[in-house]
């Protein structure tokens, strides 16, 4: 009798567990994309598009923090067709050539009957997030393509504009903010950028250096200076600069595929020609930079050691910027220019502080040596290295 009503009771609660495990987003996943088009086209719904890759971090934390979710689920299982692609394999991999996506995870929101993007947000963002972004995609007015339509329809007007740079804003297109932002600015005589409203336009949305209306800043920058604080356009100007030259530190494999000369050229002359706090310590990087890119390794050893002489790149910052040029000299063929790059890492060790990164330049060191066909040094340098790693922990003042 009581083995018969506790499976009663388990008949019973069954539904109810599986209900719960439900009643967040119910996705498809890597489904038909042509049923999925006639399914929405049917119920009258947009697509909600989840765009992962199975390596992608992110990913699995939107599914664990913010998809499973009820208050989430109830709101997308209502409203959207919802499905998941991996962005890498089958019809994934089509999509993502198809809607431009590149980064992970890219959430989209797409009419069915046009197949278009009306709204779209990027990264592993919160709850609140992703319920904001259901109202917003919904709503003609205010999601991304209505935004869009209503700003070039009245590209004169600042509200519009700034209802599409907030659209811009969660689907991570810096790029477009940063072009429809200036072109609004480039229309309004010097005086009017004085405004608080578009000084703040130029605060947040302007990065690139090279771009007409931070030119015209640095042109005029003792105006801007008197009628807004010098401190508050040093700060602005300084840090598109150091931005932009920062970009060249690049340490990926293809960095010398995409190595832009005409914007380096560009950027080397502005750095080199303007007063500035930030000028000197962005022309050493872009020496550095422009060095390893001719392969002229005694060249970015060099401006690697005016960096340090002069104390040019500091904080956080230096270990990156010493190793990234120390281990470029690893595609080095010349014995003596690498043993040149052995000597400056003795030097760069001398004046770190913290055991961690001076053990990561001894393995550097060694990697040079080896290189250069130097086992015993290469041996000696990471015994040294190993040393550092195993001694206690140091104050450093």
């Amino acid at each position: 009798m009581k083995t018969s009503i506790f499976l009663t009771l388990v008949a019973c609660m069954a539904p109810v567990a599986i209900a719960a495990q439900e009643r967040g987003v119910r996705f498809e996943e890597n489904p038909s994309w042509v049923e999925v088009l006639a399914k929405a086209r049917a119920d009258g719904k947009y697509i909600f598009m989840d765009c992962y890759a199975v390596w992608c971090g992110p990913c699995k934390t939107l599914d664990k923090e913010v998809f499973s979710k009820n208050d989430v689920g109830d709101i997308y299982n209502e409203r959207f067709i919802n499905v998941k692609y991996d962005m890498e394999k089958g019809e994934g991999a089509r999509l993502k050539e198809k809607y431009g996506v590149s980064a992970y995870p890219t959430l989209l929101f797409i009419d069915a009957k046009n197949e278009e993007v009306v709204h779209r947000t990027i990264g592993a963002r919160d709850v609140k997030h992703f319920l904001e972004q259901a109202d917003v995609a919904g709503n003609a007015s205010n999601n991304l393509q209505g935004a869009r339509k209503q700003y070039e329809e009245n590209e004169g007007s600042l509200e519009s504009l700034e209802k599409y740079l907030e659209a811009l804003a969660p689907a991570g297109m810096r790029g477009e903010q940063e072009r429809v932002t200036a072109t609004y600015l480039e229309k309004l005589p010097d005086e009017k950028w004085l405004d608080e409203k578009h000084w703040q336009l130029l605060e947040r949305y302007l990065r690139d250096p090279l771009s007409a209306p931070l030119q015209r800043v640095f042109d005029r920058r003792q105006f801007f200076a008197r009628a807004l604080g010098a401190d508050r356009v040093d700060k602005k100007l300084s840090s598109s600069l150091q931005a932009a030259s920062l970009a060249f530190l690049d340490r990926k494999e293809d960095a010398d595929e995409r190595f832009d000369e005409a914007r380096y050229e560009a950027l080397l002359h502005l750095v080199l020609s303007v007063e500035d706090a930030i000028a000197p310590a962005c022309a050493v990087q872009l020496l550095a930079a422009g060095s390893a890119h001719r392969r002229d390794f005694p060249g970015m050893i060099s401006a690697v050691r005016d960096a340090l002489k002069y104390n040019m790149v500091q904080g956080k910052l230096r270990p990156v910027f010493c190793m990234t040029y120390l281990i470029k000299l690893l595609k080095c063929t010349d014995n003596a220019v690498l043993k040149e790059g052995a000597a400056l890492a003795d030097e760069i060790i001398a004046i770190t502080g913290e055991d961690y990164t001076r053990a990561s330049y001894h393995e550097i060191k060694a990697m040079i040596l080896e290189a250069a066909g130097d086992t015993d040094g290469a041996r000696e340098a990471r015994e040294k290295g190993h040393a550092h790693m195993r001694s206690p922990a140091r104050v450093t003042r």
